[in-house]
Parts: C-alpha cells; sequence; structure tokens
C-alpha cells in the first residue's frame, strides 16, 4: 500500500505541477495575445518598410545617374570655357593681324601712288634705283628727288630695311 500512497502522491504532484503549468499559461495567455496582435500589426508595416527601401534604392540608383550626368556636364563646361578662353586669344591674334594687313595696305597703297609718279617722271626712277642700291640697315635720310625746274631737297624721308 505504501507503493500505491506513493503513487498516488505522484500522480498528486504531476497533477499539482500541470495545474501550476496551466495556471501560468492562463495567466500569460493575454500577453501571449497581446504580443501575437502586436506582430499581426508590424507585418503589414513591415512589407510597407520593404516596399519603401525598394523605392529608395530605385531613387539612390536614379540620383547616381543623375550625379554621374551632372559631372560630364561640369566637365564639358570646362571643356568649352577652354576653348572659349582660346578663341578669345586667336580673336586678339586675328585682331593684331588685321592691323597689320591695314598698316600694310596703306604701304602698298604708298607705294602704288610712288610708282604711278615714278613712271610719269623718269629721272625719278633712275634717282629711286641708286637710292634703293645705297640702302643700309640703318635708317638714313633720303636725298631728295630732283625736280625739273625746281632747286633740290625741299623734303626728306626715312627708309629702313625691316630684318
Amino acid at each position: 500500500m505504501d507503493a500505491v500512497k506513493r503513487e498516488v502522491e505522484a500522480v498528486h504532484a504531476v497533477c499539482a505541477r500541470s495545474k501550476a503549468d496551466l495556471a501560468y499559461i492562463a495567466d500569460h495567455r493575454s500577453d501571449v495575445l497581446s504580443l501575437k496582435n502586436t506582430v499581426d500589426t508590424l507585418l503589414p508595416r513591415i512589407v510597407e518598410t520593404d516596399e519603401r527601401l525598394s523605392s529608395l534604392d530605385a531613387r539612390s540608383k536614379v540620383i547616381d545617374t543623375v550625379h554621374s550626368k551632372a559631372e560630364a556636364v561640369a566637365t564639358l563646361l570646362d571643356d568649352v570655357r577652354g576653348a572659349f578662353d582660346l578663341l578669345v586669344e586667336q580673336r586678339a591674334v586675328v585682331d593684331q593681324v588685321a592691323d597689320k594687313i591695314a598698316g600694310l595696305e596703306a604701304l602698298v597703297q604708298d607705294a602704288r601712288v610712288v610708282s604711278e609718279r615714278a613712271q610719269r617722271r623718269p629721272e625719278a626712277t633712275n634717282w629711286l634705283a641708286r637710292q634703293v642700291k645705297n640702302l643700309r640697315v640703318e635708317p638714313r635720310p633720303l636725298a631728295a628727288v630732283p625736280l625739273q625746274g625746281q632747286p633740290e631737297a625741299p623734303e626728306t624721308s626715312q627708309v629702313a630695311i625691316a630684318g
């Protein structure tokens, strides 16, 4: 009988533990339901957050593309500025050349006038040929061209050979 009594006590002890476990579960059932409701509430938010992250990743790729294109445009603008500066410098050179050409055109016009005068006066042509033979590198006054019926040397000119 002692053995049966011990077995009954063991069963009572197991029942007491089961009752305590059941009471613990009953006490925490509201906590479990609360956690389940919280998880159920958070699941749609997690999905929404995942969608937002995907959208942000796509926007980030677009932003990176726009950034690289902006850098390319900035580089292109630097190249354009350099080309513009070069054009400005070339324009200055062209202006200088145009000024020199204008001066040369005046010299050519003067040479034509002298040539026409020389053709009209053969003695002046001979005088001019002698003066050209006598030219030196340094400027010197030219002897006046003798005019028919006039005294010599009314005026002098400077002639130089540009080296």
